[in-house]
């Protein structure tokens, strides 16, 4: 699913979860996606991936994220055509060395579902 937004929009971690794996747009294994990092919720064993931020994220591979925490902004880095937030969400823990083994499903429901947080409420949020 792709978000559109302005450059730098914060992006928040939609689970608790630990990160599994997350590269710099100069990485080896970043290709396509740019700046990417993906988080791992053991609670539905589901994997959430966020692609093209602007600036590699502040979270690096084992940390323990909880839900609202701020994980990167917003951009356009790898292959894209404008700033947004390529977005999915697997089944089973995704690593790009693995994504063939996860099963993608439509993050649009669950997005859709989950409610939205006020203004600020982003926890760990750089000025």
């Amino acid at each position: 699913q792709d978000l559109l937004g302005k450059s730098g929009t914060p992006l928040i971690a939609v689970r608790n979860g630990v990160i599994v794996d997350g590269e710099s747009t100069n990485g080896t294994y970043s290709g396509g996606r740019g700046n990417y990092i993906v988080i791992y919720s053991p609670q539905d064993h589901r994997s959430y991936v966020y692609m093209h931020m602007l600036k590699p994220s502040p979270l690096h591979k084992g940390e323990r994220v909880k839900a609202g925490q701020f994980v990167g902004r917003m951009g356009c880095t790898g292959s894209c055509f404008g700033t947004h937030l390529h977005f999915e969400v697997r089944i089973g823990k995704a690593t790009l060395r693995n994504d063939a083994n996860t099963k993608p499903i439509n993050p649009l429901p669950l997005l859709k579902t989950w409610p939205h947080l006020p203004k600020g409420a982003a926890v760990g949020l750089p000025k």
